[in-house]
């Protein structure tokens, strides 16, 4: 079940107060791609990497790479055509 466009900007919200908080990223982008937006889930993710990478020196979990992967997918599926 998906959750409500409110419960989207609480995760939002706490992403702004701790940006390394990757369970919250990870669940935003969930949350963004299973309602189409890709696009927003894969803006989660580069603003998670790079504060991952300014504050830490390394790169986001594998699990949070693998929605980036996952985000990518659909938004090639979405934008795909048929010849």
């Amino acid at each position: 079940m998906a959750t409500a466009p409110p419960a989207r900007a609480l995760l939002a919200r706490g992403l702004e107060f701790d940006a390394l908080a990757e369970d919250l990223a990870r669940e935003l982008m969930r949350e963004l791609i299973d309602a189409g937006e890709q696009a927003a889930a894969l803006a989660i993710y580069e603003h998670c990497r790079e504060a991952i990478a300014l504050r830490l020196g390394t790169e986001p979990s594998p699990a949070t790479q693998g929605l980036r992967e996952r985000a990518r997918a659909g938004s090639f599926k979405a934008g795909s055509t048929s010849i």
